[in-house]
């Protein structure tokens, strides 16, 4: 009968052993999960029609892979208050600042991307640029001396709202420092 008990009281071991388990291994699927990605609200429509006041989105810590179109959160020098902008410029590139739009000089190139003020979105399904481009400078050579002229350092990054009309961006503050990039956009929860 001794034998009995210790059979029946096996299980019972068994099944407090696996629920502990099924805990710990929850706990650390949950740890992974937070360390990796960040959960942020928006504040503000400098990112319409991409995002409105109040959506939530879900962001990557894997700040390395910041590059050209992507909407990151950052915060601005001697700030605690996190943004969310777009790259738009990235080392190497001339940016020129007119009253109608940015103009883009990638590298050393001629190459010209213009994004324009007004009935501007970069925002498409596949969350790819597809703001009105119009190459109509055909060199860097074209503008003159007189337009703001910005060259992208190393490490740096030039950012703007989709809403350029309605924006708090480097056109005001400069550029940013990729070690200033918290997370990058990776999902449109709600």
């Amino acid at each position: 009968m001794v034998s009995r008990e210790k059979i029946e009281l096996l299980p019972i071991k068994l099944n407090t052993f696996f629920k502990i388990l099924k805990y710990f291994i929850f706990i650390v699927v949950l740890g992974f999960i937070l360390s990796r990605f960040d959960i942020h609200q928006v504040s503000g429509f400098s990112m319409y029609p991409c995002f409105n006041d109040g959506d939530i989105i879900l962001t990557s810590k894997r700040k390395s892979n910041a590059s050209y179109g992507s909407i990151i959160v950052f915060k601005k020098a001697n700030s605690d208050e996190l943004y969310l902008k777009r790259i738009i410029g990235v080392p190497s590139d001339t940016i020129v600042i007119q009253d109608d739009g940015i103009y883009i000089f990638s590298g050393n190139t001629d190459i010209v991307d213009f994004f324009q003020y007004d009935n501007c979105s970069f925002f498409n399904e596949n969350n790819s640029s597809c703001c009105l481009k119009i190459p109509t400078i055909d060199s860097l050579n074209a503008f003159p001396s007189a337009f703001k002229k910005i060259i992208v350092k190393p490490n740096t990054f030039f950012v703007v709202g989709d809403n350029m009309n309605n924006s708090y961006d480097s056109r005001h503050f400069g550029l940013i420092n990729s070690n200033q990039v918290i997370d990058i956009f990776l999902k449109n929860l709600f």
